[in-house]
């Protein structure tokens, strides 16, 4: 009897640690007076890819959120209808480069080095939509695709 007790103390008292032992994680705020480096590198069948161009449009801005941060968009792009819950969803990428197209938006066009890569320096944090308007010779286009600054994993 005595030890069907203790179980019964052992249980409720896991049961109370579990229930008030809620970790949450948050990302710090960026700093907005910091700037950052996009690379991209080309490659096809592991092989780097030179020429062409690549461009690189601000579609949102990063804000605070609870201690937190996310982004959203812009003002240029806000009328555009393109949720942003899902940073990754290339619908969303291809909205935001077609908004950009249509509305004469200007971005930042860097040709790509005879090692395959791109870079683009001092960009202010922000979310950013990345088009390919001009590929190397014999080459396909990449599919746009979403980019933020800082990036998060």
């Amino acid at each position: 009897m005595k030890w069907l007790r203790r179980l019964s103390a052992l249980v409720m008292t896991v049961l109370a640690l579990s229930l008030t032992g809620v970790v949450a994680y948050a990302h710090e705020v960026p700093d907005p007076s910091r700037t950052g480096t996009i690379s991209v590198s080309m490659k096809y069948d592991g092989q780097q890819v030179p020429g062409g161009t690549v461009t690189l449009y601000r579609v949102g801005d990063v804000v605070s959120d609870d201690g937190d941060y996310l982004f959203v968009l812009n003002d240029a792009c806000a009328d555009s209808g393109v949720s942003l819950d899902d940073l990754q969803s290339p619908d969303a990428a291809e909205a935001l480069a077609a908004w950009v197209a249509s509305h004469d938006i200007a971005g930042t066009t860097v040709e790509i080095g005879d090692d395959g890569t791109a870079t683009f320096t001092d960009v202010a944090l922000g979310l950013y939509v990345m088009v390919q308007h001009d590929p190397a010779s014999g080459y396909y286009a990449i599919d746009p695709f979403l980019i933020g600054m800082p990036l998060t994993e």
